[in-house]
């Protein structure tokens, strides 16, 4: 069941990125410096919580390299979500 909410999350991603492409390319907005902000919040913040979670269980929660998969698929759901937002907000068509 995991596979298949990341598999969804990752199509998302992509359909996300297809339609981003499409707006930056008609003069939409550019992200920010407090778009890359964010995301490097939640680079930051996802191994802090594998660790914290290590710690408390002495075991993690997910192996690393699900952990890694997760983490990059959700840094991208976040990424897309922030540029769905902007678009929404600064629409350009």
């Amino acid at each position: 069941m995991e596979e298949v909410a990341l598999s969804v999350l990752l199509l998302l991603v992509i359909w996300g990125t297809v339609a981003d492409v499409r707006y930056l390319r008609n003069g939409g907005v550019r992200p920010v410096f407090r778009d890359f902000i964010a995301v490097g919040s939640i680079v930051v913040l996802l191994p802090l919580l594998v660790s914290f979670s290590t710690v408390v269980n002495g075991y993690p929660i997910l192996p690393w390299s699900e952990t890694v998969k997760f983490g990059a698929v959700l840094i991208c759901t976040f990424w897309k979500l922030d540029r769905w937002r902007v678009r929404h907000k600064y629409p350009h068509w």
